[in-house]
């Protein structure tokens, strides 16, 4: 190495110091209650943005999609509603990346929200199965991402406008609540890492049910999973509890009408004339499907074939009695 290289290696390692102490120095944004979500996106709008957790090895994306942030149920709340302290700076010191964040801080506090129930779905979660099992791993987070979450009730009556495509169809409702389910339960490396000596085994549990790849497509997990009287869909039962009589669902009186179900059946009641039905909505269910129009008309053709042959076999008595006198 010639001396020219030498003096440019020298003065490359005397300038690291300043590289790293510029690095280090956060920079503040200004008043934290007032930063606008826009300031944020810089940042985590980027998709390259994230990290390795050290404990799975994977990379843990901190992207925030602005599109599905502006059409969740979140989109009127600005970033610093919920991250509060210490993110006014970039970047965030590890005492504000420590935040622990809880849902019922709000949603116990504004009337609007309280149809929702979220003080009795707590009370569902804590006796979930999840929660009694893995209570430190558990929360709310673990299944409903804050920042694209939508409730499949829609939105808030002074939002019609808004939330009209937010009521899913039955196939999609199904598909969007068995992902959450799947994001967990179909990967081995999150299962061993709850439950490292005995994790559970997603195909060999569900060995007893006939077709499983269809009722995964056209059911929820949730839909088994959950006691029958359950409306709030938080209180996850254990394995040994879940429904495994088919029954349950292949009936007239289908525990599925007041789960899946119970927004089609209303509609399809009101308009189609149908019972215990969601034919309009590409689900027909053996046993439960019934049309009380096409039901009066089966029995009446049952009625005349019998009251048919009755008079046929009938006549055939009285010619046969006629010949033999």
């Amino acid at each position: 190495m010639n001396r020219h290289n030498w003096l440019f290696f020298l003065f490359t390692l005397m300038l690291l110091p300043w590289a790293v102490a510029a690095e280090e120095v956060a920079v503040d944004t200004g008043d934290p209650e007032t930063i606008p979500n826009t300031h944020c996106l810089r940042c985590h709008g980027m998709g390259t943005l994230g990290y390795r957790d050290k404990l799975t090895g994977n990379l843990v994306t901190l992207q925030i999609s602005e599109a599905k942030y502006n059409t969740s149920n979140h989109r009127k709340l600005d970033c610093v509603a919920c991250h509060q302290g210490g993110f006014g700076t970039y970047p965030h010191p590890d005492k504000a990346k420590a935040e622990h964040l809880y849902c019922i801080d709000c949603h116990q506090q504004d009337e609007k929200i309280q149809p929702y129930h979220f003080l009795k779905i707590e009370d569902e979660f804590k006796r979930s199965v999840h929660a009694q099992k893995h209570p430190d791993e558990f929360s709310c987070f673990s299944c409903h991402n804050a920042h694209k979450f939508l409730s499949s009730r829609g939105v808030l009556d002074d939002e019609p406008e808004v939330g009209k495509h937010l009521h899913r169809e039955v196939l999609e409702a199904v598909t969007y609540a068995n992902n959450i389910c799947m994001r967990c339960h179909d990967s081995p490396v999150q299962l061993l890492g709850l439950d490292p000596d005995s994790p559970p085994n997603f195909l060999r549990a569900h060995d007893w049910l006939p077709n499983h790849e269809l009722h995964w497509r056209k059911v929820r997990c949730i839909d088994c999973h959950l006691a029958e009287s359950d409306k709030l869909l938080h209180e996850i039962l254990p394995a040994e509890k879940a429904l495994n009589d088919c029954r349950n669902c292949h009936s007239r009186n289908s525990m599925l009408l007041g789960k899946l179900y119970l927004y089609s059946t209303q509609q399809s009641r009101e308009k189609y004339g149908f019972v215990n039905s969601v034919i309009m909505n590409d689900a027909y269910v053996i046993g439960m499907t019934r049309n009380t129009f096409l039901e009066r008309i089966s029995l009446i053709m049952f009625g005349f074939t019998v009251v048919a042959l009755g008079a046929h076999g009938l006549g055939r008595w009285t010619a046969f009695r006629r010949r033999g006198k």
